[in-house]
């Protein structure tokens, strides 16, 4: 087994909560070009699919999944309608201990697919 510290790469505290949202299968559900100049924005699939565009690329997310935006980052969004995506979301902020952390954090990437 390998032992980490990850307390060494990433040292950071949680500051600001915006929201805490689940939600429910809905296959009219979409966002457009929406951003968030504050928060840092993660979310993660319970279940169904959804399409997004972020970095002029297109993905589709499934159960699962977990999607990462960084402040500021442009994306849209929208269910698949013949299987709407449930799934949990937060906007949250952080205060960086250093920049190799804040640099490690900003590198993270945006979709993790499982």
């Amino acid at each position: 087994m390998i032992k980490y510290d990850i307390q060494n790469d990433y040292n950071f505290w949680v500051t600001d909560f915006q929201f805490v949202l689940e939600r429910e299968p809905n296959p009219k559900w979409q966002i457009i070009n929406l951003t968030n100049q504050n928060y840092y924005i993660l979310g993660y699939a319970i279940s169904g699919e959804s399409f997004y565009n972020f970095n002029g690329r297109d993905y589709v997310l499934k159960k699962g999944d977990l999607l990462f935006f960084p402040k500021g980052m442009f994306h849209t969004g929208k269910a698949n309608p013949d299987n709407p995506w449930s799934f949990f979301s937060v906007a949250f902020d952080l205060q960086f201990a250093n920049e190799s952390t804040r640099n490690k954090f900003d590198a993270f990437p945006n979709l993790i697919n499982v």
